[in-house]
């Protein structure tokens, strides 16, 4: 079964380097270099983790969109669907 998650990018300064956040499970983090290297990790991060059912990611409802745009003002907003 696949489940959504939020995932937040954000862009180090004077850097290529982006590191990304999973707000809905504490604990998880990923980066790459540029955009598209840290959505391949992203990907990669989240199927580990769920496939340990890392702090019960399986079970995770969303966060509400609204909370997570005030939590990271500056942060590029996506859902990823994933799941094994």
């Amino acid at each position: 079964m696949k489940n959504k998650y939020w995932v937040v990018y954000i862009n180090e300064d004077d850097s290529d380097w982006v590191n990304v956040t999973f707000p809905d499970i504490p604990g998880l983090k990923s980066c790459g270099v540029g955009i598209d290297d840290a959505r391949k990790m992203v990907k990669e991060a989240l199927e580990y983790a769920i496939s340990l059912d890392f702090n019960n990611c399986k079970s995770i409802k969303m966060s509400d969109k609204s909370k997570i745009i005030e939590e990271y003002p500056n942060g590029l907003i996506e859902v990823m669907e994933a799941g094994v």
